[in-house]
């Protein structure tokens, strides 16, 4: 019997390049960096990256979504769940609520400062 797939369910704080379309003028541009919170199956590491994707399909080994964010980049990083089916699809209605999510990361890291 094959074992199950599965992926850590992952919510990574990053800072992100801010970019504008057209001619602006530089000094009504936001000064401050621009903090994402992504949420995804960690679907893979190297020392430069960190690859989280939306879906795995196992039998063809590909993901849905896969998003690069650079490690240089990542502020936080945290599990949400260790034991995410890759045949998961992540949509926004199967997000944890945001209590939800504050408990489960609570549990995890009793250091508030996560």
């Amino acid at each position: 019997m094959q074992e199950e797939c599965l992926h850590y369910l992952v919510e990574v704080h990053w800072l992100d390049a801010d970019t504008s379309a057209g001619w602006t003028e530089l000094s009504t541009k936001k000064s401050s960096p621009v903090l994402v919170i992504s949420r995804g199956l960690l679907a893979g590491e190297d020392k430069h990256f960190v690859t989280l994707a939306i879906s795995h399909d196992e039998d063809s080994d590909t993901y849905l979504s896969p998003h690069r964010i650079p490690k240089d980049m990542i502020r936080k990083f945290g599990v949400i769940s260790a034991d995410t089916s890759c045949s998961s699809t992540l949509h926004p209605s199967n997000y944890l609520s945001s209590k939800q999510l504050a408990q489960t990361l609570a549990e995890i890291f009793p250091d508030p400062s996560f």
